[in-house]
């Protein structure tokens, strides 16, 4: 303006406009689009009942992922392929393109556009609030009092300013600042409040950017080498997701090699997707300890039987807890002790100077939990029997009692009553005695990754949370296994397993 004070205009709030923008956006325009494709949350391209304000939210986000990265966190060359990115994958964090944004600013950038409606910002209040605490920049910009009445002053953070309710998106027509003004007036000052708040945040955040090394090449930030990046504090060098190396994925070989393949890939399929990075299956033997491979820089995540996991911790070993798988039955499963089913075994007493089947030293069903049962009953399992076999998989443990090798075995109870080897059925076997029970495997990644790809990691595990839409919708974790989601680790869920270990060792 002649005062030298910015004006600042709102166009197409919401609404798709086909023609010179849809190159901007990357999207082929094949058609009328009901709002604008880049910046529809997940659950508008799902069309999920009783969609709300959190989808501005959404949207505010990707406006400052904008504007700190100078990039849209997903581009295509058609709204179909677009969608697709934006239902499969997690955005490339903004840290990634510009290593200089604040940490604070990314997590509240983050937030603000996960993919679950419930894990972001609830309203523009608490957005805002956050802003306040973490992102406010200095100086403040400042309006001129012949600006529009929207760009008054802030609102202090406990003000409400909600957004209460959406408009029914419509294809533009005529004066796009006529159309935003007459739905400003439809709406009344919940709206205005809003628009205001979008406004305003939007300007805080680029005052903050503007205060950044506005030098820094934000496309040489995703080819830089680790050499090129500056280290000024001495703090882990955040290294572009989408050019580093395949990431390792450890599975030990606890029942065929077949089952865990079909049963991982999907997984590894949607990890790789989100972390925009390849993530490679390593199937190991299952007397393996990951725990030292994770120590030794080999492997770079695992899913790490409970009781590694404790020997793992005990030993302070180079790993981090980030999530728990969760089953239909919970977080946890049952070990059992199988006889053949024709035996006269019918306790786990009878069992006395007999030949027994474990699956590996490391083994927490196939192995700690079984030993304890033995020893719970008055059974010393180190004199229990006349010969103890390892076999190094359920499977495998199976197959050997079947065929007399072993007169009683230890298996977890889904590798019995989901046998497919074609020599035996469940029912061959029966089951004399029962765990108790037992927390699933610790999904870790090794600590020395770098910060941000390890929040990465558990952010994409997290997103798939039990019951939720997201893996409702999709087949994420594919059909033949027992996971139906993940919840964020805690070493405490493995408490059982250490008092057990003390138990055992114990005289």
């Amino acid at each position: 303006q002649d005062d030298g004070a910015y004006r600042i205009k709102i166009l197409d709030f919401g609404i798709s406009k086909i023609g010179d923008m849809s190159a901007s956006l990357n999207v082929t325009a094949a058609g009328a689009m009901v709002g604008t494709p880049n910046f529809m949350a997940p659950e508008q391209i799902r069309a999920l009942p009783n969609l709300d304000g959190r989808v501005d939210v959404y949207a505010t986000g990707v406006i400052f992922y904008r504007m700190v990265t100078g990039l849209l966190p997903f581009t295509a060359t058609d709204a179909d392929e677009l969608y697709k990115k934006m239902l499969d994958a997690r955005p490339i964090a903004p840290r990634q393109h510009n290593p200089h944004i604040p940490i604070p600013v990314e997590d509240i950038i983050t937030r603000a556009m996960h993919p679950n409606r419930d894990h972001r910002f609830s309203n523009a209040n608490e957005f805002l609030a956050a802003i306040y605490e973490h992102g406010e920049p200095q100086p403040t910009p400042q309006f001129s009092s012949k600006s529009d009445p929207l760009l008054g002053s802030r609102p202090p953070p406990t003000q409400d300013i909600s957004h209460t309710g959406r408009d029914t998106l419509q294809q533009s027509s005529g004066n796009p600042e006529s159309v935003l003004t007459s739905k400003l007036n439809q709406n009344g000052t919940n709206r205005a409040l809003l628009v205001g708040f979008g406004i305003l945040t939007c300007l805080g955040v680029l005052a903050l950017v503007l205060t950044l090394r506005n030098s820094h090449d934000k496309k040489q930030a995703a080819s830089t080498s680790i050499e090129q990046i500056p280290n000024t504090q001495n703090a882990p060098v955040v290294i572009p997701l989408s050019n580093g190396p395949a990431l390792r994925f450890g599975v030990v070989k606890h029942i065929n090699v077949e089952t865990i393949e079909t049963q991982t890939k999907p997984l590894l399929k949607y990890l790789s997707q989100s972390l925009h990075r390849e993530v490679k299956l390593e199937i190991l033997e299952n007397f393996t300890d990951i725990s030292k491979l994770l120590d030794e820089g080999k492997i770079d995540m695992a899913a790490l039987p409970s009781y590694q996991y404790v020997k793992a911790t005990k030993r302070k070993a180079n790993l981090q807890l980030v999530a728990t798988p969760a089953t239909r039955s919970g977080t946890s499963y049952e070990g059992y002790i199988l006889v053949r089913a024709e035996s006269r075994l019918n306790s786990i007493k009878k069992l006395r100077n007999k030949n027994f089947c474990y699956v590996s030293h490391n083994s927490t069903s196939g192995y700690l939990y079984p030993r304890a049962v033995f020893r719970k009953a008055g059974l010393d399992p180190d004199k229990l029997f006349s010969s103890e076999k390892f076999t190094s998989s359920h499977t495998a443990s199976l197959k050997a009692l079947n065929e007399g090798v072993c007169d009683g075995a230890a298996v977890y109870a889904a590798a019995w009553l989901n046998t497919q080897d074609g020599d035996f059925r469940a029912d061959d076997f029966s089951v004399i005695a029962k765990t108790e029970k037992i927390p699933w495997d610790a999904y870790v990644a090794r600590s020395s990754l770098e910060p941000a790809l390890i929040e990465s990691i558990q952010n994409a595990l997290l997103d798939l949370e039990p019951g939720s839409d997201f893996v409702k919708d999709k087949t994420w974790l594919g059909t033949d296994t027992p996971i139906v989601g993940f919840v964020k680790g805690n070493d405490a869920l493995y408490d059982p397993v250490r008092r057990l270990d003390k138990y055992l060792d114990s005289k």
